[in-house]
């Protein structure tokens, strides 16, 4: 299982009003969010994993 993602990544985000759904290791939105993610994912230094499946981009915290 994944660390939780850090709650200023999940701020970031809904700053960025990028529609998402949270899960306890995970949140997932739609293309043409990935952009976005990725440089809040960059600006805020993180090492997270982003995972795509079709229209979907999953991001997941770090695996201990």
């Amino acid at each position: 299982m994944a660390e939780p993602l850090p709650d200023r990544f999940i701020k970031a985000v809904q700053d960025a009003k990028i529609p998402i759904e949270i899960g306890t290791v995970i949140v997932a939105t739609h293309v043409p969010h990935q952009a976005k993610v990725l440089e809040i994912i960059q600006q805020l230094g993180l090492e997270l994993k982003i995972v795509f499946n079709r229209s979907a981009v999953m991001v997941q915290g770090a695996v201990p």
